[in-house]
């Protein structure tokens, strides 16, 4: 098996996410593949340039718009060996061969500062405002309620969740406190979702964390990793949850991608169960 580099190269003439993202997922999966990306491409000045770093073990990945700098590209990559592909063409073929109709071709206009946009940017404030249990004047405003104890990538997933627009509010478990009044009476099309993970992962995560910092202290670092405390902090709090029906995901070996997808699935489900309801 050959040990050569694998380049994928991705060209955009925006800020490359689309293309990023698809090479990325497929890059995961391969050993020696390395990942470049080229992003902004409006001239043949920079194509050229790309030019320059291609070689037969180059795959081209790109989602330009402009005619005239596929065209080139394409060329380029012939004149180099390597392998390209559009993307969003097979797709864009199937939909059209459905009978949708062509809209005149935008560059970046996936990326346009749409009403979708002004939703994300606010989702991201709000979360920024409402993280850790912070500002529970306006709770009600929020979409989705995290909770869950220290170290159960709350915060990430709070923040993953507000730039797919969706307005999130994270509120931490500290087995011994009692959870704000607010939480048990807000509004049903809220959804509230608890995070946990396993004792001894929780021990594992949370000494690192005080190493970290260099944390000192002996008696507070016991009392945060000690492992039959955080075997009850769980226990309790799987107990809310389930005595309030607020669905519990355990993080254990997931990605904050993964969480997040999770999250949004209960979320369409339990909006549609209380839109049943009217």
């Amino acid at each position: 098996m050959t040990k050569d580099k694998i380049k994928i190269h991705t060209v955009s003439d925006s800020t490359g996410e689309t293309v990023q993202g698809i090479a990325k997922a497929v890059g995961v999966n391969f050993e020696n593949v390395e990942e470049f990306d080229w992003t902004l491409i409006k001239t043949s000045a920079q194509l050229k340039e790309i030019g320059e770093a291609l070689d037969e073990k180059s795959l081209v990945l790109y989602t330009l718009v402009d005619g005239s700098l596929i065209i080139e590209l394409e060329k380029i990559c012939k004149n180099k060996k390597c392998k390209t592909m559009s993307v969003l063409k097979s797709v864009s073929r199937m939909v059209k061969s459905l009978g949708a109709i062509e809209k005149e071709a935008v560059v970046g206009a996936q990326h346009a500062m749409d009403d979708d946009y002004f939703a994300r940017v606010d989702a991201i404030d709000f979360a920024s405002a409402h993280d850790d249990g912070q500002n529970f004047y306006n709770i009600k405003e929020s979409e989705i309620v995290i909770i869950g104890a220290s170290r159960t990538s709350k915060s990430p997933t709070s923040f993953y969740l507000a730039n797919k627009g969706y307005k999130t509010s994270n509120i931490p478990f500290v087995d011994g406190i009692k959870f704000p009044d607010i939480l048990f009476n807000l509004p049903e099309q809220i959804l509230v979702i608890g995070l946990v993970r396993d004792a001894e992962s929780l021990v594992n995560i949370r000494r690192s964390r005080l190493n970290s910092i260099n944390f000192k202290s002996i008696n507070s670092e016991t009392d945060y990793t000690n492992f039959e405390k955080i075997e009850k902090e769980m226990l309790d709090f799987k107990r809310i949850c389930n005595a309030n029906k607020w669905p519990i995901i355990s993080v254990q070996n997931k990605s904050i991608e993964e969480t997040a997808t999770q999250i949004i699935k209960y979320f369409h489900r339990h909006r549609k169960k209380i839109n049943n309801q009217d």
